[in-house]
């Protein structure tokens, strides 16, 4: 049982988080498999300490890694204040 559950498992697991997360952000996905590999970690911790967990491969780990996020431009001091003082300006003529 320990063979066919070794050789089977990392196939199902990859097939069916990439069912679950198929059209969602990449933030889901990374959620999604971060908690199959907590489960799977807390199975082999208080179970089965040979248990290999089927998300430590470097395949689903590139797969469903956090996505990068975009820095934004910060303005100086200076850019902010004439924004305000316009936009102050023309309400109150306007």
């Amino acid at each position: 049982l320990s063979g066919t559950y070794e050789r089977h498992t990392p196939r199902i697991a990859k097939v069916g988080l990439t069912h679950l997360s198929e059209g969602t952000r990449q933030s889901t996905k990374h959620g999604r498999y971060g908690a199959l590999s907590a489960f799977f970690s807390l199975i082999r911790d208080s179970r089965d300490p040979d248990l290999k967990n089927p998300c430590d491969s470097t395949v689903l780990r590139k797969l469903f890694r956090a996505p990068k996020y975009a820095r934004w431009d910060t303005l100086d001091k200076e850019t902010v204040d004439e924004m305000i003082f316009k936009s102050c300006w023309i309400s109150l003529t306007g």
